[in-house]
């Protein structure tokens, strides 16, 4: 092959290359950064609920007598299509409230919660759930009247979410990539 042939094939090669490694940095930092989106704002619907139940907690009512508060959660995941749960513990891990009332009722007592339960701050960890699903989960510890322990907010995210989102990001990536190309 000559010279004058070779050169476009290594030119075309190499701009190849470098938009493959650029495609693959791009969708990492895509990841962390659609992750990190989510986890912001589940804490902060998590945060409206926790206002809202703290405040009536405030108030001397026992958190398993919050009027109106089955509506709320169920509002609360309507209202946030990426939610796959939210739930309203009590400090033995009862679930008192719950998305799925199913598990109203039911004693969490995982390692996961345990963790939730013992966290003094919120705290986000990758749950590996009972329905074999794994969830991003946010929980939110909840003060008493008295600022003593009184249970624990949870609100989870299907880790599916975010590998669709990177995934549909990559084909638009590839399609782009396509017809520039041509």
């Amino acid at each position: 092959m000559r010279i004058h042939r070779k050169i476009p094939l290594v030119t075309i090669g190499s701009l190849f290359v470098v938009m493959l490694f650029s495609l693959v940095l791009t969708t990492l930092n895509f990841r962390g950064n659609y992750r990190d989106a989510m986890l912001v704002g589940t804490k902060g619907v998590g945060f409206g609920l926790l206002n809202t139940v703290e405040g009536l907690l405030s108030l001397g009512l026992p958190l398993e007598t919050l009027d109106g508060m089955e509506e709320r959660v169920k509002t609360t995941l309507n209202e946030n299509p990426q939610l796959r749960y939210v739930a309203i513990l009590d400090s033995q891990g009862k679930a008192v409230y719950h998305s799925d009332l199913s598990v109203v009722g039911r004693i969490f007592d995982d390692e996961y919660n345990q963790k939730a339960l013992a966290a003094s701050n919120p705290l986000t960890q990758i749950y590996h759930r009972f329905d074999g699903h794994i969830y991003y989960d946010t929980s939110l510890p909840i003060k008493g009247s008295m600022n003593e322990r009184a249970g624990v907010i949870r609100l989870g995210f299907d880790e599916n979410l975010i590998h669709e989102k990177v995934q549909a990001t990559v084909w638009q990536s590839i399609l782009i990539f396509i017809v520039t190309g041509k």
